[in-house]
């Protein structure tokens, strides 16, 4: 199947979804399910699993600089969640992929609701950049939902050496 991207906007709650390598062509409701039709057939949405492989879901947000110019590092995040497994965290530093660092978070309990996920990280662990961009990932096709995120930067005035 060749790489494509679909968004589709929920016009209930004004929010966009997106889909990547699903071939359809349009979208339908039919007694409660939510219907997929493409060249190769007619989908429902729904369960764990596409065709036995687990579902990949992600969310990027945008890339910030916290109101300052000047270079900074994160000295720790604060996350609350709701998810029927485990995810991660992942901070990059002004777009380069070989800053990213990956912190998993904490697997929720069985029967219970994960909401008030705290993790500390080391003081200026990622060394300094400009902008900053998230993404929390599932891990092995869990369900999740973001309740908040709050990232504490250190601000530093000078400009790096170099």
């Amino acid at each position: 199947m060749s790489d494509s991207l679909t968004i589709c906007m929920n016009t209930t709650g004004k929010a966009p979804s997106q889909y990547i390598n699903v071939p359809f062509a349009s979208v339908a409701t039919f007694d409660g399910d939510l219907l997929y039709f493409g060249p190769t057939g007619i989908f429902v949405e729904g369960g764990a699993t596409d065709a036995g492989t687990a579902i990949s879901a992600w969310v990027d947000l945008p890339l910030h600089d916290f109101g300052k110019r000047s270079q900074k590092s994160i000295e720790a995040f604060d996350i609350g969640y709701e998810a029927s497994g485990t995810l991660s965290l992942t901070l990059t530093g002004d777009e380069v992929a070989a800053s990213a660092r990956t912190f998993p978070l904490a697997p929720v309990k069985t029967g219970q609701v994960q909401q008030d996920h705290i993790q500390t990280l080391k003081k200026h662990l990622y060394g300094k950049a400009r902008y900053w961009g998230v993404r929390v990932a599932n891990t092995a096709g869990c369900d999740f939902s973001l309740d908040y995120l709050a990232l504490a930067p250190v601000f530093y005035e000078r400009k790096p050496r170099g």
